[in-house]
């Protein structure tokens, strides 16, 4: 018998081996086995869960000593209309404020940079002095810089839209209403 001919049996006898130890299980063991593993795994998840503990204002107001805070300031959202949930919705609106008014000032960074660069690329600057001999030179080094002020501040236009999105998705995970965030 070849090589080729001795592979071929061992193969075969390697299927019909498998298909057999299959066909012993019934569907209905596979599926007590399935629900088993199910079973183990969430028994296996729950013992490792930690419970989450609650601290409520009267619990700060009795800690004696230092106090350490873990985890982003207003995660923990009090929408029954008390005066810890005010606090929070000033947090976040203000936060918000601020990130707004990066953006709004990063764009009109841009706005005054466009209009500085179109006013030397129409050579109406007043601070080139046509009598001067390198005018042009100047002109070129002037608009050059204009345009790497224009990129810079273009950056920092996408930074700060990319921050406000960070920071609006952080306040939908800490539960801060959608309200909270919008402009006044």
């Amino acid at each position: 018998m070849t090589m080729r001919g001795r592979a071929l049996i061992l193969m075969a006898a390697a299927v019909l081996g498998g298909s057999l130890t299959a066909l012993g299980q019934s569907l209905g063991d596979v599926a007590r086995q399935e629900e088993q593993k199910k079973k183990n795994k969430e028994n296996k998840e729950k013992k490792e869960a930690k419970p989450v503990r609650v601290y409520t204002e009267e619990d700060l107001k009795n800690a004696t000593g230092a106090l350490t805070i873990v985890g982003s300031v207003g995660a923990s959202v009090n929408t029954g209309g008390g005066s810890e949930g005010s606090a929070t919705e000033a947090y976040w609106r203000s936060r918000a404020e601020e990130r707004r008014a990066a953006v709004t000032q990063a764009e009109g960074r841009i706005a005054a940079i466009e209009k500085q660069l179109e006013g030397l690329r129409l050579d109406m600057s007043p601070t080139t002095n046509v009598s001067d001999p390198y005018r042009l030179q100047t002109l070129q080094a002037q608009i050059r810089t204009a345009q790497t002020d224009l990129a810079t501040a273009r950056k920092q236009l996408e930074e700060a839209r990319q921050a406000l999105s960070d920071f609006e998705e952080e306040a939908r995970r800490a539960g801060a209403l959608p309200g909270w965030l919008r402009e006044r």
